[in-house]
Formats: C-alpha cells, sequence, structure tokens
C-alpha cells in the first residue's frame, strides 16, 4: 500500500521547520543582544575609534547580514569598522614616517610589530570590503558593490597575507556577479590597463 499522502509527513517537516526557527529566532536575539552588550562595554573602556571594536562589530554586521538579513544595519556596521581601520591606517602611516625618519634599524623587532598591524589592518580592511560589497549586491546596488570589491582587490594585491588567494578569489567572484561584460571585469581588477 502506498504511503499516507495526506500532507502528514509533510506538516510533520513543516513544523519541525516551524520550531527550528522559533528556537533559532531566540537564539539570534540572544546572540544579537550579548554581541551589542560587548561592543558598548569596549567603546566605554576604549572609546569610539578604538580598534578592539572591530571584533565586534564585524560579527554585528554579519550577524544581520546573514542571519536577521537587515542589510541596513549590516552595512552601518561594516561602515564603521571601515572607519576605525582607515583612521588606524593613517595613524600607522603617520607613526611610520616619523620613525623612517628617526630610525636607523630597519629590520628592528618594533619595524616587523609594525609591518605585521599593517598587513592585518589592511588585510581586514579587505575582508570588511568584501562584506560590504555582498550587501550592496544582494540590495542590488551592483556599482557599489563593484566599487567595494574593486577596493578590497586593490589592498589584497598590496600586502602578502596568508588569506590572500581565498580573499582575492572571493572578490573574483563579486566581480563575476557584478559586471556585466568580461572587458568590465578586467578594467576594475586592472584600472591602468
Amino acid at each position: 500500500m502506498d504511503r499516507h499522502n495526506d500532507g502528514s509527513s509533510s506538516n510533520r517537516n513543516s513544523n519541525s521547520n516551524d520550531s527550528n526557527k522559533s528556537l533559532a529566532c531566540p537564539l539570534i536575539k540572544s546572540r544579537l543582544q550579548q554581541c551589542e552588550d560587548e561592543l558598548q562595554k569596549k567603546q566605554e573602556e576604549f572609546g569610539p575609534d578604538s580598534i578592539e571594536l572591530v571584533k565586534p562589530l564585524s560579527v554585528l554586521g554579519l550577524l544581520h547580514q546573514h542571519m536577521t538579513k537587515d542589510l541596513s544595519k549590516a552595512l552601518d556596521c561594516h561602515e564603521e569598522i571601515l572607519r576605525i581601520l582607515q583612521q588606524q591606517l593613517e595613524q600607522q602611516q603617520q607613526q611610520q614616517q616619523q620613525v623612517d625618519d628617526d630610525d636607523e634599524h630597519h629590520d628592528s623587532p618594533s619595524r616587523q610589530q609594525r609591518r605585521y598591524d599593517h598587513v592585518w589592518v589592511t588585510e581586514t580592511m579587505a575582508v570588511t570590503r568584501t562584506d560590504l560589497a555582498s550587501c550592496h549586491e544582494k540590495r542590488g546596488d551592483y556599482e557599489r558593490a563593484k566599487h567595494e570589491y574593486a577596493e578590497a582587490h586593490a589592498s589584497l594585491v598590496s600586502i602578502d597575507c596568508n588569506q590572500k588567494l581565498l580573499l582575492l578569489e572571493s572578490c573574483s567572484r563579486g566581480f563575476d556577479r557584478t559586471c556585466r561584460t568580461p572587458s568590465e571585469r578586467r578594467k576594475m581588477l586592472n584600472p591602468s590597463a
């Protein structure tokens, strides 16, 4: 005899999915609240421009981007990360110029640490730009998405980091999705060509 086609099996699956969703919502809300609390603590402890805010902002942005699908809040988080990192990069460049003027030891431990910090900030900016590009892409703003992918790509090309190939592939795939023609893609990846 055939299985029952009264939908009871699909109803059970549907009910199971609904209970998973209802379980996930409180978990997501709880995680969002934890992230917001952590961000607030770090802001109070370190100030609104501290590099310490990058991690909680990143987690919060990704939760909004992928779990709540609130792209507006995700964009706000990603843009705030970029603001903080850009400020950090400018400070590093000023410090580097001052050190270059004073430092005779070009391979000192402090210089190596500054190089590591610069690579970390640049890499984190590139990752954030790909997250930002993804949000713009999901909103249908392909021009802004292409711009962010191009900025991320340019940043990655300028540094040597562990995830470079993986991140460049992410940029490349973003270009493939947002560029209309192969020549447009080449132009975005090689603006000097």
